[in-house]
This record gives structure tokens, C-alpha cells and sequence, in this order.
């Protein structure tokens, strides 16, 4: 539950570089619907970039964007929006980033943005994301224990790195800070500045908390979920005898597998 699922945003894009556009785009979505039609119960609501499985996860970040139609209208009236098409761009080799592209679609259309769904392989997705060819696109993050390397896949100079999608200087200067500290009890305060900077900003909505089930059987010992995502094994046992030979180790013919 490390890794999160993610609306981003270019913001560089002629209509996306309004943050009153984004902001309506962030208040426009009813994640919460979102999270209960795709992923049955198996997700988390998510609001930061720092995920419940982090020490650096307290009442700030628990605080996240908030569904309000009216204020995503009020937004698009103040910035006023033309009707200019906004496309979403996603892939239909990963079922729930296509249906995130398609729900979001639907949400955003009834606020008033002309919100159109732009399928491609994920090859090209890839691509696209990496060169910014963009303007709002399903993409998710691999899970990282520290959650300074979820903001760093974001935050740079995007005259210099085009993949990414947050080039405020606030936000550049308190990843440095970061990555200049080690004591958690300093690393808090730059970790809530940066979910309140977030917030202000709207370069991406991360909408879901990633939760994989793990299930062993009743002689399996020491195994832990971790929030990685991946099986690990270290200090995983079985009970009973185990005999070893030229391919491994393996169970004995009495234990229970």
C-alpha cells in the first residue's frame, strides 16, 4: 500500500497551466466513487502523495482533495473556460487505468469540461508521459517505502526533464531539503509543506491507496505483508520437517502444503 493510482496533469499545457483549472479538474471528482465502483472494496482513499503505510503520514495529509462541484464550476467561471477539450489519456491493457480514464470522463463532463478519453498501448502512453505529450493522463507509482521517492518521480524542471509534471520552485526546493535530511522529526514539517503545496498546486489527483490481499495457509510462518506489493520470503517457514535436496528444499511427505 505504498504505491498510489493517479490522475497528472500537464501543466504546462495551454489550458492546464491555470491552476484554477486544475483545482476545478481536483474538486471536479468524486473519488470516492471512483474507489468503490473499481476496486471492490481492495483500496484506500487516497489525498497525498504520502501513503498510510508511511511514518510521515498524520491528520495533514490525511487531509485531501475535497469533492465539491460547485466549487469546480465556480473555478472554470472565474478562469473562464471556454469549453476548450481537455483529453485524458490512458491504456487498455490495464483495466482499471482505463476505467479511472472513463469515470473521471463522466465527472468532469458534469461540471462542463469537454473531457474526452484518449486510448492508446501503453507503449505509447509511456512515451507520451515521459515527453509530456499530455494533458491529463491515469498513470500510478511504483511503491517506495520513502515517500520522498513518490514526490521525486514528480517534482523537477521540466526544461530539463520533461516527464515531469511539477516544476514549482517551492516544490523543487523542498524535495532538495529532503533529500538533504535524515532525522524524521526535521523531515515531517518539509513532508506536511509539501501535501499543503500540493493541495494549492493540483498537478496530479492521487485518488487511490493501492491494497493487494495476501493470503497463506495455516502451517505457513513468519510471513508479513509488506507494503511493497511483493511476496517476501526472508524468515518464512513451514511447519514441520522439511527434507533438502540437489533441487531445493522441500516439504516433507507428512507436512501439510
Amino acid at each position: 500500500m505504498a504505491g498510489t493510482n493517479n490522475i497528472v496533469m500537464e501543466t504546462a499545457d495551454p489550458v492546464l497551466k491555470d491552476v484554477r483549472v486544475r483545482q476545478a479538474i481536483a474538486s471536479a471528482l468524486d473519488t470516492a466513487a471512483m474507489r468503490g465502483a473499481l476496486t471492490a472494496g481492495f483500496g484506500k482513499g487516497g489525498g497525498s502523495l504520502i501513503t498510510p503505510t508511511s511514518a510521515y503520514y498524520g491528520a495533514i495529509e490525511r487531509a485531501g482533495n475535497v469533492y465539491d462541484p460547485a466549487v469546480a464550476k465556480r473555478h472554470l467561471a472565474e478562469v473562464g473556460y471556454k469549453g476548450e477539450k481537455i483529453t485524458i489519456a490512458t491504456n487498455a491493457q490495464y483495466g482499471r487505468m482505463h476505467d479511472t480514464a472513463v469515470l473521471a470522463q463522466a465527472m468532469l463532463q458534469a461540471i462542463g469540461i469537454n473531457a474526452e478519453v484518449d486510448v492508446v498501448d501503453f507503449a505509447k502512453q509511456f512515451d507520451r508521459y515521459h515527453k509530456g505529450a499530455y494533458q491529463l493522463m491515469t498513470w500510478d507509482t511504483t511503491p517506495y517505502p520513502d515517500p520522498m521517492f513518490i514526490f521525486d518521480r514528480f517534482i523537477g524542471d521540466k526544461s530539463k526533464q520533461p516527464e515531469k509534471i511539477w516544476d514549482d520552485p517551492n516544490a523543487i526546493d523542498l524535495l532538495n531539503q529532503l533529500f538533504q535530511t535524515s532525522e524524521p522529526a526535521k523531515r515531517q514539517p518539509i513532508f506536511d509543506a509539501l501535501h499543503r503545496l500540493y493541495l494549492a498546486n493540483a498537478p496530479l489527483v492521487a485518488w487511490l491507496y493501492r491494497v493487494v490481499p495476501t493470503a497463506v495457509r495455516s502451517n505457513v510462518e513468519g510471513d508479513e505483508p509488506w507494503p511493497g506489493e511483493k511476496a517476501r520470503f526472508w524468515g518464512v517457514s513451514l511447519k514441520g520437517p522439511c527434507v533438502t535436496s540437489e533441487e531445493g528444499v522441500r516439504a516433507a511427505p507428512d507436512a501439510t502444503l
